[in-house]
């Protein structure tokens, strides 16, 4: 009788063992079904992030798995990083999430549109902390914001933007609406082989409105086609300045590119079809170096550079080796009788010819010093 019952409990474990595993092997196989393609899982200090219209945020991040948003991609890349967008149309905007040390560009030249359908801003970029930034070959589209289609502001610094195409900032409901605004402390920003167009309503909207702000470049751009000045430089900073070099600015409102405070270089730009002036520099300037362009006012422009009164004492305004041709009044005009003490306007050696009203009017100021060397 002992033995049969050994064997029976022994049959009797088995068969429960058996059961316990066959339980856990059919849980086993369940799980694996459910789980055989988990998302990948995403990681951060990336040195490469993309991210595409049919991304998701659940990727990695990799070519081969994008993500769907720049947020998250700015969560995820490395300093000194580069996020990449694929190309389509985005909506999204860049709202000061971007890290410092950064670039934010277009995939191997893909082409990239960001236009979001509410904000203030396609791009912004403010404070201190917020530097060495690029954005490059980029679409910014601002049919649809409410202000400005870029601006960087607040203390940012070393911010860049190459091959970007600015446009469309014409909210009805705002007052001004820039294709890009630089203010309020914002220096070393460069703005390279751009193309800045169509952005405002009314005069005091323009292409690109730097107030009071230092070391900003704008090179190898074209701006066209804005409602105020194509380049607007003024403000109340003493240490603002500018380089405005080797543009193509047309067909702008009233001005194509003014200068009203701090120092400007203007060099080697083409200047064309403005209603009032080509070029307009005064006001608190304390320095302008104008040399090298070519004002071309096909018959449309009253003035190829006009000079207004100046407040600030002993600045020094030098125009040297242009060509200012076409325009339906001076060439030049020295407008202002109020010029502070010490003013010194130089104009010498530009190539002036069939503007309708002469080369040259001046209307210098009894505080002015104004000469006019091999000027023809």
């Amino acid at each position: 009788m002992g033995k049969r019952y050994v064997v029976f409990g022994a049959i009797v474990l088995a068969a429960v063992v058996g059961l316990v595993g066959l339980a856990r092997w059919t849980s086993n196989e369940d799980d694996t079904q459910l789980d055989s393609t988990p998302a990948p899982m995403v990681r951060e200090g990336l040195r490469e992030v993309f991210v595409a219209p049919t991304g998701d945020d659940t990727q990695e991040g990799t070519i081969d798995h994008p993500l769907a948003t720049i947020g998250r991609a700015a969560n995820a890349v490395a300093t000194r990083g580069t996020i990449y967008l694929r190309g389509g149309v985005y909506d999204q905007a860049v709202d000061n999430i971007l890290p410092d040390h950064v670039t934010l560009q277009a995939y191997n030249g893909e082409a990239v549109i960001l236009r979001p359908t509410a904000g203030n801003f396609v791009v912004l970029i403010a404070g201190d902390t917020k530097s060495h930034i690029v954005i490059e070959d980029l679409v910014l589209d601002g049919s649809n914001i409410g202000l400005d289609t870029v601006k960087v502001t607040a203390g940012a610094h070393d911010i860049t933007f190459v091959d970007c195409e600015i446009m469309n900032a014409k909210s009805p409901d705002a007052n001004f609406n820039h294709g890009v605004l630089i203010s309020s402390r914002a220096y070393n920003v460069t703005l390279t082989r751009c193309s800045v167009h169509d952005n405002g309503r009314d005069q005091f909207s323009h292409g690109i409105y730097c107030a009071g702000v230092a070391g900003i470049v704008i090179a190898e751009s074209h701006i066209y086609h804005n409602a105020g000045h194509g380049i607007h430089c003024a403000g109340n900073n003493d240490r603002a300045a500018y380089t405005i070099r080797r543009n193509f600015i047309y067909s702008n409102g009233d001005y194509g590119i003014g200068a009203y405070y701090g120092t400007a270089t203007i060099v080697n730009n083409v200047v064309r079809r403005h209603q009032v002036a080509n070029i307009r520099v005064g006001y608190a300037l304390m320095g302008t170096a104008l040399w090298h362009n070519t004002l071309l006012q096909d018959n449309m422009t009253v003035n190829g550079v006009r000079v207004v009164t100046i407040t600030r004492a002993n600045a020094v305004i030098d125009i040297a080796n242009n060509v200012i041709v076409d325009s339906t009044g001076p060439g030049i005009q020295l407008r202002g009788s109020n010029h502070a003490f010490g003013v010194l306007v130089q104009v010498r050696t530009n190539l002036m010819t069939n503007n309708r009203m002469g080369n040259l009017v001046a209307d210098t100021g009894s505080n002015t010093l104004f000469i006019e060397v091999g000027t023809l």
